[in-house]
């Protein structure tokens, strides 16, 4: 079965890069996991804006949308705090995702930069597997 992730990530601030960022992170993790991972990755589907355009609720109620009907959400971090206590370290539209997935009791992972320059450095897609399940704890279940 098909394990359909999730990506929240940053839009605002600097949504080109962001997209950039989140296009690299989609790519290398479907190349290491292609055909055992479904990514849904809003800023894909709404690459077209160059903002939120006054539509941040309706987009963020479509992104609950889209996590009921995934098994994980990763959630990628480029202003990680060590020992901050809190979701510091989100984006507010991140936070607002991380409250729904905490009512749903539905499972999540955390991406910092350190996970993020592991993976852009990665020689190959086994690399990138097996730095991946290990990171996980197994959380990714069991993916051949």
């Amino acid at each position: 079965m098909i394990k359909k992730i999730f990506v929240s990530h940053p839009f605002a601030g600097d949504p080109e890069k962001n997209k950039q960022k989140v296009d690299i992170f989609c790519k290398t993790v479907n190349n290491a996991f292609s055909g055992d991972l479904l990514l849904i990755s809003p800023l894909h589907l709404w690459s077209f804006m160059d903002d939120d355009s006054g539509l941040r609720d309706e987009i963020l109620d479509y992104c609950f949308y889209m996590i009921d009907g995934c098994d994980e959400v990763w959630f990628v971090c480029y202003n990680f705090l060590k020992n901050s206590g809190g979701d510091d370290f989100l984006s507010s539209g991140q936070r607002k995702e991380k409250e729904y997935v905490d009512l749903k009791s539905i499972d999540y992972m955390f991406f910092d930069l350190k996970d993020m320059n592991f993976l852009l450095e990665a020689v190959n897609s086994q690399e990138v597997k097996k730095y991946l399940l290990k990171k996980s704890g197994d959380v990714i279940g069991k993916i051949p």
